[in-house]
């Protein structure tokens, strides 16, 4: 096939294309045989320039849409990881203020079981020995008044 351009000069097209070729690309390029003539090598070297930049360009957006599913999926793990530090935290302020209260309780019942030894094992002995003494006391008052009468009398 022969193209006839502006200025005069004959392009000649030809497909060459496999059938690998139409396997592996949706689109076959022409390559273009050229007859002597610079302005059309132009064009080819602009066409060959074009495809490289459309090829770039497709890699360079795959590259954008991978590194916006990581960052993604990266904001989704904060996110995640942000959510459980709350919820352990939380719990882990709930289980503090528990071991708190069981230590203040079982402080407090242990005091409480403490006092109650101390005076059940110690007050019955004081009380005795208060009688004991009390007895003495009275015994001892009386007999100094009967000492002290005594000597009154004499």
């Amino acid at each position: 096939m022969a193209l006839e351009m502006p200025d005069g000069q004959t392009i000649l097209q030809t497909m060459m294309i496999t059938e690998d070729d139409r396997m592996l690309s949706d689109t076959t390029d022409v390559i273009v045989a050229i007859e002597n003539s610079s302005s059309s090598r132009a064009l080819v070297l602009v066409k060959v320039i074009a495809t490289s930049a459309a090829a770039a360009v497709v890699v360079v957006v795959v590259l954008l849409e991978v590194i916006v599913v990581v960052e993604v999926v990266v904001v989704a793990v904060t996110v995640i990881v942000v959510i459980v530090g709350v919820v352990v935290e939380v719990v882990g302020v709930v289980v503090e203020v528990v071991v708190v209260v069981v230590v203040v309780v079982v402080v407090v019942v242990v005091v409480v079981i403490v006092v109650v030894i101390i005076v059940a094992v110690h007050l019955p002995k004081h009380y005795y020995m208060y009688l004991c003494i009390n007895e003495e006391l009275n015994t001892t008052s009386e007999y100094d008044g009967e000492l002290i009468a005594m000597k009154g009398k004499q």
